[in-house]
């Protein structure tokens, strides 16, 4: 059984255990989705240990040198992770991570003076150990860890955590930050430790410090928690399925058998019909691929595109409807009765807005609750 990952941890959790059984037989899944972050990590990587290597900063003109270099690295050569190939990396991911890796990097600061793609191990005693030792129960690799002296003399470890989404709000909480925490407290046993998720597609970051006094109860906790998750995954044909409202959203639902007898002959009627959608939405992406030039019919059924007509608007109709109104002798007023103005607008009218006169409206901005119906995770 291969060791357990924090990423493991969440598929069971989200998923069902089962998952990671399919995932140990190396059951086939989209990881498109992945691959521009895959390539932007490997960027970041090297020249995050070209930095190391010649202990200064890099100049903008290595910077470029050197990821035009690795992307056509990348091009001819598939990386392996864990010991195992990677899929190719497709053309427009790597340009994608190449011109985010660029942008992100001469803007920031590459430290000489930290670790990249730091590999973290720890056996079933939940000791440290070699990243490829057999006996490793728990890895995971930290993209940056830079520990250093503050001014104020406290040993300080920042850990920087690279996204390459355009949304990490929520992502400081989850369980890789607490997996990040507990390895660099063990190794370093700094004085602080600084979590930081960075996307490099928006330059958005957001920190959380952890002083280490007054939290190793918290350190401890998330310690054991992890170590029980990684004994209980380890031990594969323990792993239990759990098909029905589980299936929705996991990368091997088509694959599953439980996930397909489930959506066939489940006598309960909501895990089936949860079962059945899991299915067929893992399957969305293929069928669109088939049917993007042309379409599959059966009888009246088109399953693919069509075009179909609807109404719409020329791009400067606003502005000629409100010159054809004031033309007919309507003011402002009866003109705006016949508008609606979504929340959206009114976000974007709000933030360009005076301070002063957004604290004026401030009060027209509320939330409602409603119901909606699906599945829900």
């Amino acid at each position: 059984m291969r060791a357990i990952h924090p990423s493991n941890i969440k598929m069971a959790e989200k998923y069902c255990q089962y998952a990671i059984k399919l995932l140990e037989d190396n059951v086939p899944y989209d990881r498109d989705v992945f691959q521009t972050g895959v390539a932007a990590h490997y960027m970041l990587e090297h020249l995050g240990k070209k930095a190391n290597k010649l202990q200064r900063n890099l100049m903008y003109s290595e910077i470029e040198s050197h990821i035009e270099r690795l992307s056509k690295e990348m091009i001819t050569n598939p990386r392996t992770y864990d010991g195992r190939d990677e899929p190719p990396i497709p053309l427009m991911a790597i340009y994608e991570a190449k011109e985010m890796v660029l942008e992100w990097a001469t803007k920031n600061e590459i430290h000489h003076d930290a670790h990249y793609e730091m590999p973290f191990a720890l056996d079933k005693d939940w000791n440290s150990c070699d990243y490829n030792d057999p006996n490793a129960i728990f890895r995971t690799i930290i993209d940056v860890v830079r520990v250093y002296t503050d001014d104020s003399g406290k040993r300080i470890a920042h850990v920087r955590d690279y996204k390459s989404s355009y949304y990490i709000r929520g992502l400081m909480e989850d369980l890789q930050r607490k997996a990040q925490a507990i390895v660099v407290w063990e190794k370093f046993h700094p004085d602080e430790i600084i979590l930081d998720v960075t996307s490099i597609r928006t330059g958005q970051s957001i920190t959380k410090n952890i002083p280490v006094t007054g939290n190793t109860a918290q350190l401890h906790e998330w310690s054991d928690y992890i170590k029980l998750a990684c004994q209980e995954l380890t031990n594969v044909n323990s792993l239990r399925p759990q098909p029905g409202p589980n299936c929705y959203g996991c990368p091997y639902a088509r694959s599953c058998k439980h996930a397909v007898i489930h959506a066939n002959k489940s006598d309960n009627v909501v895990h089936k019909y949860v079962a059945a959608l899991s299915v067929a939405k893992s399957l969305e992406k293929e069928v669109k691929a088939i049917t993007k030039d042309k379409a599959v019919t059966q009888g009246d059924t088109i399953v693919g595109y069509v075009t179909k007509e609807h109404k719409s608007l020329e791009r400067n109709a606003t502005i000629e409807l409100l010159n054809a109104a004031i033309e007919a002798g309507w003011d402002i007023y009866s003109f705006i009765d016949y508008m609606s103005i979504t929340r959206s607008q009114a976000d974007k009218i709000y933030r360009d807005l005076p301070p002063e006169l957004r604290n004026k409206i401030k009060h027209l901005f509320i939330k409602k609750t409603s119901t909606k119906f699906g599945v829900h995770k």
